[in-house]
């Protein structure tokens, strides 16, 4: 078996090989992120090594990235949404300090949530409630009809304990707002982080807080329990969202919401104010600040010393420069595990990936499985107006990559399937990566991100990238693979020459040109 710096230096030369690849597609006129100038190169030498390899490069090589190591047997994955709504119930029930959620848009028919948060603030003098949404969703519908108006009542009846905040898209200027519908707008950017933290626990999921996510829309959800630095993390990544967003007022009323901008400086929609300038400072101080509060970790001299498990937090927000998941964790992760012996599993609700990221994949050596949604489990389907024709916007696009796969030689070791539950719609994304195809993940990627291009250029996203050696969670993030993959079907030519997956060419035209806002 090779050593160490062997096997570094045998994936290092790949990265190269990888890059001077000819992309197919590269663009459709669309703002380009920038094309990462360093990769993080990961070893995969053995079961046990693998993630200790990743590890190791991680804490000595990244610059931004903070640590947070814990013990893999408190790191609980939850599988259906019914079980995931009973979690959040339970946790707000028994909350004490804090509750702070963050999510594209609380569900506006969610009235059985927003009660068990209103009893939880009155059953507690000292709790304290933060919500960060993203401004055009939870604004979608209206005064008296929109998510925002149903969190009003919170914030009017503890106006000392409940923050409300919404993301406004710097790209969304008046302009565009007074020219684009309402229900368009989201294309633009918005704000899509998905995390739930109560007390010292913390949930990081794809999932939003409304009515499918808890019943029939299949998605991820990772636990972190009893983690207090993981926890004020999440919770000062919130407070430093409220510096540049909305603040819903305590005078708002369901029927009449009032939206204060507290913050110095220009509000976002403003296109040459000083928006974006303050916000890219309000990151990068976030990112500072952890980075050296997580020094002990990162030399693995702390506390957590002989920990079996190291959680890396980071993020995509293009439009303050701030590229973790496109510069760094993806390149990193897919160059350093392209090794024959390794496998890598896939999957995106919405199958729209990145330029970079299919050819990274396209260019890697390990066995990939990838899964995404059937149009029939996609989210738009059977829906009104211009989104009816996403699904088969969707179908093309993963036409076109297993297509592209088959030029490049690659279908033996790209393997695609769709998932199809009768009455159920799929929104789970994530990497799970395993050093050889007969063991169980040590590695996985999970959040928020679709790792499409809008994700990568004008989205705000958060993940978690976990490492582990912990047999017991290894054997859980084994468990989630299969349990997606048992509703899958495979994908071969056969699929894509039924009739019912004829895409007009309008679609695929408009698919081209809207790529950067599906």
């Amino acid at each position: 078996m090779r050593d160490v710096t062997a096997s570094l230096r045998s994936l290092a030369s790949l990265a190269p090989r990888a890059r001077a690849r000819k992309p197919f597609r590269r663009r459709c006129f669309a703002t380009q992120a920038q094309e990462p100038t360093r990769s993080l190169q990961l070893g995969t030498k053995g079961l046990d090594l693998f993630s200790r390899d990743l590890d190791g490069q991680l804490s000595r090589e990244n610059q931004t990235l903070p640590r947070f190591a814990t013990d893999g047997k408190r790191i609980r994955l939850l599988s259906e949404p019914t079980e995931f709504y009973r979690w959040l119930l339970d946790r707000i029930h028994r909350a004490k300090r804090r509750i702070f959620l963050s999510a594209l848009y609380i569900g506006k028919e969610e009235t059985e949530l927003v009660e068990a948060l209103h009893r939880a603030l009155a059953a507690s003098d000292t709790l304290e409630l933060h919500i960060v949404a993203d401004w055009s969703r939870s604004l979608r519908e209206g005064p008296g009809k929109c998510s925002a108006a149903l969190l009003a009542k919170l914030v009017d009846d503890f106006p000392h304990r409940v923050q409300i905040h919404l993301y406004h898209a710097p790209q969304l200027t008046k302009f565009v707002k007074l020219v684009v519908p309402r229900r368009m707008q989201e294309g633009w950017g918005v704000w899509h982080t998905k995390i739930v933290g109560i007390d010292d626990d913390l949930l990081v999921s794809g999932a939003n807080l409304s009515r499918d996510y808890f019943v029939n829309r299949q998605d991820r959800y990772m636990v972190v329990e009893d983690h207090p630095p993981l926890a004020d993390y999440y919770a000062h990544l919130l407070r430093t969202a409220s510096s540049f967003s909305y603040s819903l007022d305590s005078a708002s009323t369901s029927d009449a919401l009032k939206l204060l901008w507290h913050n110095r400086g220009d509000e976002p929609d403003r296109p040459h104010g000083d928006f974006v300038a303050r916000t890219k400072t309000a990151w990068a101080h976030l990112r500072r600040s952890w980075y050296s509060r997580t020094a002990d970790s990162r030399a693995g001299t702390g506390a957590d010393a002989d920990s079996d498990t190291a959680i890396y937090p980071f993020h995509q927000a293009n439009p303050f420069d701030l590229v973790e998941e496109s510069g760094l964790v993806l390149p990193g992760m897919l160059f350093g595990a392209s090794d024959p012996q390794a496998r890598i599993d896939v999957t995106t609700g919405y199958f729209s990936l990145d330029w970079m990221n299919r050819e990274r994949l396209l260019a890697n050596e390990a066995q990939i499985r990838l899964i995404c949604a059937s149009p029939e489990a996609n989210g738009f389907f059977g829906s009104s107006g211009v989104s009816r024709h996403l699904p088969a916007a969707y179908t093309w696009m993963e036409r076109t990559f297993r297509e592209a796969a088959k030029r490049a030689g690659r279908l033996e070791r790209i393997e695609m399937r769709e998932w199809k539950r009768p009455g159920w719609t799929y929104h789970a994304k994530g990497f799970w990566v395993s050093p050889t195809a007969d063991a169980p993940p040590s590695l996985t990627v999970i959040g928020s991100s679709n790792y499409g291009r809008r994700s990568t250029v004008r989205d705000v996203e958060t993940n978690l990238l976990v490492t582990t050696t912990e047999p017991t969670l290894r054997a859980a993030l084994a468990d989630e693979v299969a349990n997606l993959r048992k509703w899958t079907e495979p994908v071969d030519d056969a699929t894509f020459a039924a009739p019912d997956r004829r895409v007009a060419w309008g679609v695929k035209l408009a698919a081209r040109l809207l790529r950067d806002k599906l």
